[in-house]
């Protein structure tokens, strides 16, 4: 029954936000999503391709851990596993965070260009600003994007942001 609820808001905000104004929110350079009650900003470098172009989403998965952040579970994303999100990058990995939650996780992509980037960062940000419910953190630097859920507090998120801005 949950389940089906959950089908059933997901698909309201999915039909939602496909009526919103595209250009409306264009510049993403700074964002992370939040609940309508708490309005806090993590600072992001622009996204670029110049840097990182030889780097694959599991190389930043192994350097998170390296740093001693929790990564359980990594491998690179399936097509089921982008549900209703574009499939843009070209690598992706999922992660898990058993110390937040069994179920919750993270992924890294890295893309071959700054619009497709873009645009699936856009995509989480807008789930987010849609309800609360789908809150999460996103952060983009150069080819590279990092997303975790939001029930990761934000002193935990930054811990993995750092390793993204040393790569």
């Amino acid at each position: 029954m949950k389940t089906r609820i959950g089908i059933l808001i997901l698909l309201s905000i999915l039909v939602l936000s496909a009526c919103t104004n595209k250009d409306a929110n264009n510049s993403a350079t700074e964002s992370k999503t939040t609940p309508a009650s708490t309005e806090t900003t993590v600072k992001e470098a622009e996204p670029t391709t110049t840097n990182n172009t030889e780097v694959t989403s599991e190389d930043v998965v192994s350097k998170l851990k390296a740093a001693g952040l929790e990564a359980e579970n990594s491998r690179e994303m399936k097509p089921k596993d982008y549900g209703p999100l574009p499939m843009r990058a070209k690598s992706a990995a999922i992660f898990y965070l058993p110390s937040i939650g069994k179920t919750n996780n993270g992924h890294v992509f890295v893309f071959e260009n700054n619009e497709d980037l873009k645009e699936v960062k856009k995509y989480y940000d807008d789930m987010g600003k849609e309800s609360a419910m789908f809150f999460s953190y996103t952060y983009a630097k150069n080819n590279i994007l990092l997303h975790m859920t939001g029930q990761a507090t934000e002193e935990q998120f930054k811990k993995y942001q750092d390793v993204v801005d040393s790569l």
